[in-house]
């Protein structure tokens, strides 16, 4: 007894010790340049659709040959809509925006002097619901700080200034200032109003952008400044598409697109070579949406310093994504601090955009990708949901009431093609060619009845063992390898979304779990004189999955790697220390439990800050003694769970498992009795899966996704061992 503690904690001493971080700290720090400009544009419903027709006009592809190109997810705290966007791109943290945060004003006529009791300077624009914006963001789990970006730059003399709108008439939309305002609103310089605008009878509204007073206005600006343009001709043109004819409307967007591209060549060529310029769109239009284009473009020119590290790269990154062309709009505001040189603050979850890897077409083809992945997603798996819930339904209806031996066979092999899938799935995007929604589902199940055909051919353990292995070493595999299947598999995590962009997601960290236990327990199962050697040798694969699981590195997922503990700790006790007491079981769970979350933070902790993720920075806040976060963990957790329990398809297949898995390992049931007289091994490995899955659906934001894929590995082979002794009794 006394041996296998001192193993275990010895291991995981080992698996607290950190590895040296692979990237350096990109916050920058110290004095900023002087006299340098950033020039931040901002293309309201701007799209993939447009900038791939503007690659060759002169202010794009000047804009393109120096600079770095990306797809920006725009996730926020809230729906997706432009001033959610704006908050998020400004705080540098998923944020919110209130209903009249784009109403905002120049100089001290309007409402900002009654609300705030300040007087800002005619020069200045204003906004006037800084105090909604702030105490909206105060109450979300972020925590976003409206107008920390520009305080920043404030307080190191670094100018400031907003130019551009988007108005509809007579409906104010000036979203600027939400990115270069201080935490009281204010903006030192700038022009939001109809004075920027010129008068245009034959465009929507009436008018357009006044491009020559924006170009002067940032020519004469001298000294270190931080300037947002707000371009919003395209936005108001599509808000008039309807009531257009369809030439007409075809006519005015490519006219807007040529005089936004001959701004952009005018300005290139005004500005010098320390200055930089970064093009993004905020929200794309509605055709763009429709046809899957949900990242927004955004490029980074800067002459001199774009593609330093990779001349040869057109695209860019960030340690928030670790996903080669793609950035998440809560980097742009580290960004721009980077840019002047500053600390990023503690508050601000974003990175610095980074040079990527991906040349020529192959940055197009990762954007095409990821946007058929986005669009095939939810019916795809939405279908293996369904299939699934039917499937195992079918399976327990057969079980009682058929007496048809070959159709009882049939429904016992069709089963496994439930464990199959999510092998399947990983391998997908290894296919050199895409092969559309219908293709791909009509491949899986054609693949997996082929397969179940051919693996039920074996014996009940080896087969199980073998389910259970080809998927756990595939996820091993692809995960150690940089999890290129798994970021473009439909059971991966979506980058558009943005909930996730590297490690392990709940899907198939749920499907680990399960096909860990499975393979281990039917392994004993199988070969009984092999549980002295698994005795010792199933701690170092289970270790291995803790770690993995919880390496910011690799897997980077707290909850799995808390899930995984707690798992695999009740497997060792359930299999191998049968004979332990309650009170030894309750601090044998306690001490790994204990042990393995001390890891984890550790682990989180002292890694390079940039890599550090939210459980990290967790920590280190909970070390400084500020529980905010870590409370803002848990409720996340607890009210993404109640909803998805509500409204997610998942939850049908965890609780249709649940069901079947409780009715043939109860007790008192017959059915568990047959089970633990033919495969007692099978039986507690399905009991530990059982409640694994139940841990993960506790201790994992998305829970219920984990618990569905991970219980499956029980229902399933329980399903398939009373099937298979149900056909058995009918012929005798």
């Amino acid at each position: 007894m006394k041996k296998l503690w001192i193993t275990i904690i010895a291991f995981l001493f080992l698996m607290s010790i950190p590895f040296e971080g692979l990237t350096e700290n990109h916050h920058g720090q110290g004095n900023h340049q002087q006299g340098k400009k950033l020039i931040l544009i901002t293309v309201d419903g701007f799209s993939f659709l447009e900038l791939q027709q503007m690659t060759e006009w002169p202010g794009m592809s000047e804009l393109l040959k120096s600079g770095l190109i990306g797809g920006m997810s725009l996730r926020t705290s809230g729906g997706k809509t432009e001033i959610n966007s704006y908050m998020t791109i400004g705080t540098g943290v998923l944020a919110v925006g209130s209903d009249s945060g784009m109403k905002n004003e120049e100089g001290s006529e309007g409402i900002y002097p009654q609300r705030t009791g300040i007087h800002p300077k005619t020069e200045e624009v204003v906004v006037p619901d800084i105090f909604r914006l702030s105490y909206n963001n105060g109450a979300k789990p972020y925590s976003a700080v409206p107008g920390l970006l520009g305080e920043q730059l404030k307080q190191k003399g670094i100018h400031r200034a907003a130019f551009g709108n988007a108005d509809r008439g007579e409906e104010i939309i000036r979203l600027a200032p939400l990115i270069s305002m201080d935490l009281e609103g204010r903006t030192p310089e700038g022009q939001i109003g109809k004075g920027v605008l010129l008068s245009a009878p034959t465009r929507p509204f009436g008018v357009k952008t006044n491009y020559p007073l924006i170009l002067e206005k940032i020519r004469q600006m001298e000294g270190s400044a931080f300037i947002v343009v707000e371009l919003g001709d395209f936005d108001r043109l599509f808000q008039w598409k309807n009531e257009m004819e369809p030439g007409r409307f075809e006519q005015l967007k490519q006219k807007s697109l040529k005089e936004m591209d001959q701004f952009i060549f005018q300005l290139l060529s005004q500005l010098s070579k320390q200055d930089a310029v970064l093009f993004l769109s905020p929200l794309m239009n509605k055709d763009a949406q429709n046809r899957g284009y949900e990242l927004a473009p955004v490029i980074w020119y800067q002459q001199n310093g774009a593609k330093i590290g990779n001349p040869s790269s057109v695209s860019m990154t960030s340690l928030t994504t670790k996903r080669d062309g793609v950035i998440a709009s809560m980097d742009i505001a580290p960004t721009v601090l980077t840019f002047f040189s500053l600390t990023v603050p503690e508050n601000m979850v974003g990175t610095p955009l980074m040079t990527g890897h991906l040349t020529g077409g192959k940055f197009w083809g990762e954007i095409e990708r990821i946007k058929e992945v986005y669009i095939q997603r939810p019916d795809i798996l939405y279908s293996y949901v369904t299939y699934q819930v039917i499937l195992l339904v079918t399976a327990i209806l057969a079980f009682f009431f058929m007496k048809n031996r070959d159709g009882l066979s049939f429904v016992k092999k069709i089963t496994l093609t439930i464990l199959l899938t999510p092998f399947m799935m990983l391998l997908l995007p290894a296919l050199p060619f895409s092969l559309g929604k219908w293709g791909t589902l009509f491949l899986l199940l054609l693949v997996g009845l082929i397969l179940s055909w051919l693996i039920s051919i074996l014996p009940i353990p080896p087969m199980l063992a073998l389910l259970g292995l080809s998927n756990w070493v595939l996820v091993l595999y692809d995960g150690w390898n940089g999890a290129d299947w798994m970021k473009r598999s439909f059971m991966g995590y979506d980058p558009i979304i943005g909930a996730r962009y590297y490690g392990i997601g709940n899907e198939y960290m749920g499907v680990v779990i399960g096909s860990v236990i499975l393979s281990v327990s039917a392994l004993v199962e199988w070969k009984p004189k092999w549980k002295k050697w698994l005795r010792y040798s199933a701690p170092l694969l289970f270790l291995l999955w803790i770690f993995y699981f919880a390496y910011p590195g690799l897997g980077t997922n707290a909850g799995g790697a808390l899930s995984a503990t707690v798992t695999f700790t009740i497997f060792m006790i359930f299999f191998f220390f049968p004979n332990w007491s309650k009170k030894q079981i309750g601090v044998g769970l306690f001490m790994i439990f204990a042990i393995g979350l001390l890891s984890l933070l550790v682990m989180n902790v002292v890694v390079d800050p940039s890599e550090q993720t939210h459980i990290g920075r967790a920590a280190s806040n909970l070390l400084k003694g500020d529980w905010t976060e870590i409370s803002q963990l848990i409720k996340r957790k607890v009210e993404m769970n109640l909803k998805l329990l509500r409204v997610s398809s998942w939850s049908k297949v965890f609780i249709v498992s649940l069901l079947i898995s409780l009715l043939f390992v109860c007790r008192k049931s017959r059915f568990m009795e047959w089970l633990n007289q033919d495969y007692p091994f099978i039986w507690k490995g399905s009991v530990v899966i059982l409640t694994g899955a139940v841990s993960a659906l506790i201790l994992n934001d998305s829970g219920i996704v984990a618990a569905a894929t991970s219980i499956i590995f029980a229902a399933v082979p329980i399903l398939y061992v009373n099937l298979e002794r149900r056909i058995k009794g009918l012929h005798e």
